[in-house]
């Protein structure tokens, strides 16, 4: 059985081989002709396929920046509102001893009303 196969695939193969010795010229070097043009074709785009992955990685870069601006800016932001607050409690503090000075001006203002003069001084 093996060679009887093993026959028919030789025939087949010599046949294919007076076919390809019988076809034209034109028709032996349209495979070549093909090949060439295919590897001209897979040339082309592993140029595009680094010019995309130049282009790629630049826009990842100007992403990366764009992220640590905005995230500066976030920080910024958060740290100008921590100033506000600070600045209002302080400024609450301030209103506090302004009242505490004028209560003690007024008082002081009173007790100098009231007090009796003798010699100069107040008793």
């Amino acid at each position: 059985r093996e060679i009887k196969n093993l026959k028919t695939q030789i025939q087949e193969l010599e046949q294919t081989i007076k076919k390809l010795e019988q076809a034209k010229p034109v028709e032996r070097e349209t495979p070549k002709k093909q090949l060439k043009e295919m590897e001209e074709k897979l040339g082309e785009l592993e140029k595009e396929k680094d010019v995309m992955r130049e282009a790629s990685t630049e826009l990842e870069m100007k992403l990366v920046t764009n992220l640590e601006e905005e995230l500066e800016t976030l920080k910024l932001k958060e740290q100008v509102e921590d100033l506000k607050r600070e600045k209002s409690e302080i400024e609450e503090e301030m209103l506090g001893y302004r009242r505490r000075v004028e209560a003690l001006l007024n008082k002081l203002v009173a007790a100098e009303q009231s007090c009796v003069r003798r010699d100069g001084r107040c008793e």
